[in-house]
């Protein structure tokens, strides 16, 4: 494989090199112009990199590690015994495990910013309902697919906590979000249609 950086013009996503054209053992290249999922985690790590090189890779491991304390928060009314196993649990999960130990992959940054989402809407401020969009907006522009099963627990997180302003500062950070991976995802890919790069076609020849 050719390792090279082929995320597009943006300055952002050239931080990264992508390991995403292929030599086939019949001849063929296949070029993706793009990170081949999503613009989210380019926009995430993008900027660690250029303070340090290599720093990108670690983001996982830092969500997961303090999305540990929003866990044990969520789950301290319970009493501390069951707050503390569930950090334990959660820490020690062979998956978690796994994918902390990948850090550049997805899945377990949008659980950890799922947790503190349900963290910070359980709480009463306002500024907390700003913070917890953030993190479900930097959840859905990770991986868009999962928003079908992250509509219940943000549901969850408002139940008998509602109120239209916190509502309000939390949708509107959600769309401050989304509109900046929108943005990154058109200047990468090249269209105005919402993409990923699931759905971009490879270029042979």
């Amino acid at each position: 494989s050719i390792s090279r950086a082929a995320a597009g013009s943006s300055e952002w996503a050239n931080a990264i090199s992508w390991p995403s054209n292929i030599i086939l053992p019949y001849g063929k290249m296949f070029i993706h112009e793009g990170p081949i999922d999503t613009t989210g985690m380019p926009i995430i790590i993008a900027p660690l990199e250029r303070v340090i090189e290599g720093s990108g890779s670690v983001v996982t491991a830092l969500l997961v590690l303090s999305s540990a304390f929003a866990l044990f928060r969520l789950v301290e009314s319970l009493g501390r015994h069951a707050a503390w196993v569930s950090v334990f649990i959660y820490l020690t999960f062979p998956t978690v495990l796994l994918y902390t130990n990948r850090g550049l992959f997805p899945n377990l940054p949008v659980v950890a910013l799922v947790i503190w989402t349900l963290y910070l809407l359980r709480e009463k401020k306002n500024w907390m309902s700003a913070a917890a969009g953030l993190a479900i907006g930097f959840a859905l522009i990770i991986r868009p697919v999962e928003a079908i099963w992250l509509l219940p627990w943000i549901m969850w997180g408002f139940w008998k906590m509602f109120s239209w302003k916190r509502f309000g500062l939390f949708t509107g950070a959600v769309f401050v979000v989304c509109m900046i991976g929108y943005l990154a995802a058109t200047s990468t890919y090249g269209t105005l249609k919402p993409t990923i790069g699931y759905w971009m076609r490879d270029t042979a020849f």
